[in-house]
């Protein structure tokens, strides 16, 4: 679980109506600006990945970021993904929040060292010097696939430099 909201859990109990503010103003009301970084940090419910969570309905939450964005920038596209510039998932400041796809999420999170570059991880087959032969290679993604074992949509990628990034190497 997580750190649930000390006024929530403050909160009287009983049977009478309880006025519900506005969802802009209970998100702003659970965040604190922190000076050096200038994040706006999410002070209520933080999930197991460190991202706020806000309940927008009795028996439903989203993610914060995701819900500062769409009030202070609108709209997230289908499929669209938020991600934060300053690496702080519980950042809810709209400055630092921008969407992408999934591609340039992963893209990122590798360039910033929140997750492991391919050749780090156990499972890889290839390495940078393949990646780059890959790269300067002149055959055809099947041969390449063949000669180094994997798959013709991780060759392409490659080349593409989506699913390996070269440029931070």
């Amino acid at each position: 679980g997580g750190v649930r909201c000390l006024e929530d859990l403050a909160m009287p109990t009983g049977q009478y109506p309880r006025k519900i503010k506005p969802l802009f103003e209970r998100l702003l009301a659970k965040a604190f600006p922190e000076p050096n970084s200038g994040c706006w940090l999410f002070t209520c419910y933080l999930n197991e990945n460190g991202y706020g969570e806000i309940s927008i309905s009795t028996s439903k939450s989203r993610l914060a970021h995701r819900v500062s964005y769409e009030l202070h920038k609108g709209p997230i596209d289908v499929g669209g993904y938020v991600m934060h510039k300053c690496n702080n998932p519980c950042c809810i400041n709209p400055d630092h929040l921008e969407v992408g796809t999934q591609a340039d999420n992963m893209a990122h999170c590798v360039r910033t060292g929140r997750i492991a570059r391919a050749e780090r991880m156990p499972q890889t087959k290839i390495n940078q010097d393949i990646a780059d032969a890959i790269c300067a290679s002149h055959k055809s993604n099947t041969d390449l696939a063949q000669q180094y074992s994997i798959s013709q949509a991780l060759v392409h990628g490659i080349r593409r430099n989506k699913l390996w990034n070269r440029a931070s190497r």
